[in-house]
């Protein structure tokens, strides 16, 4: 539903919310603002007020939503009672505080059911909270600076962590990632720890393309890390889909990085370690495969 004019906004909120009072069969509620100015926290409370009685809802979707931080916590009232929701996308311009972020971390913390949250384009992510969304199976945020890059590898690091796709995006506004790449190595140290992400999508927002292409060697040595067999077995065997992308478009694959991207694809993990110490290291180092692989 798109906002018609400015004025009206108020009462036609007021009207949907009447309308949604108690509907128990909707599965999906997608609901797109153009930053809402003139809604006031009466308007939205009564809005997710009536979210709040939609038993049965699975989905919500909202889009362009301006809220203030005191509505936020009605949001995070509706959210624990509606405990069907499976999936939560946020994109409003005002969830931009810490106070926030930490009602709405709480709360998604001791909801068993949301397994996929996105805030893409929209969350400022503090290093407390994030960690303790422990059943979330998919994530797509966006971060701007090393803290709450950081922030991502802790949750990642986690023994709590059941992320299985992440669409992470990270836009501090230059056209080059700072020497060193020390957000892709922050990544890759993360996933040398974790062993449930299958899937991850890295968007370096206004980096140039050029300098995205020169990233893939980094995680070939993240899935296979060639120097010694030790190091081999040790690699990262979980993860089986990585896209590197900017705002504009996908950086084409690495075929060596593509190669082992599908060897991770077999569940058993042993076998997979195996055929990557086979391809390489040398026959003398046979004797590691027999006597510390199953």
């Amino acid at each position: 539903m798109q906002w018609p004019n400015q004025n009206a906004e108020e009462s036609l909120l007021c009207y949907l919310s009447t309308c949604l009072m108690g509907h128990t069969s909707l599965k999906l509620l997608g609901f797109c603002g153009n930053d809402s100015p003139d809604v006031t926290d009466t308007g939205w409370c009564s809005f997710f007020q009536a979210v709040q009685t939609m038993i049965g809802l699975e989905r919500l979707d909202l889009h362009g939503v301006n809220i203030s931080d005191s509505t936020i916590i009605v949001v995070s009232k509706c959210l624990s009672t509606v405990r069907t929701l499976e999936h939560l996308t946020i994109h409003f311009s005002s969830f931009h505080t810490s106070q926030s972020w930490n009602v709405l971390t709480n709360v998604l913390s001791s909801h068993s059911g949301i397994r996929s949250l996105n805030l893409y384009g929209t969350a400022t992510v503090e290093r407390t909270g994030i960690a303790h969304i422990g059943r979330l199976r998919q994530l797509h945020l966006k971060v701007t600076n090393a803290i709450q890059v950081e922030a991502i590898v802790a949750y990642l690091q986690s023994p709590n962590c059941s992320l299985e796709e992440l669409h992470l995006k990270y836009d501090d506004g230059e056209e080059q990632e700072p020497a060193g790449n020390p957000v892709t190595n922050s990544i890759i140290r993360a996933l040398l720890r974790n062993s449930t992400l299958k899937n991850l999508e890295l968007n370096y927002g206004s980096v140039h393309t050029s300098s995205i292409a020169q990233k893939w060697s980094l995680f070939y040595g993240l899935l296979c890390n060639a120097s010694s067999v030790e190091a081999t077995y040790r690699s990262n065997h979980t993860l089986q889909s990585l896209t590197l992308r900017n705002m504009y478009e996908i950086s084409p694959p690495n075929i060596h990085v593509c190669s082992m991207l599908f060897l991770n694809q077999n569940d058993n993990k042993n076998v997979v370690a195996r055929q990557k110490i086979i391809q390489n290291h040398s026959v003398e180092d046979l004797d590691f495969i027999q006597s510390s692989i199953p």
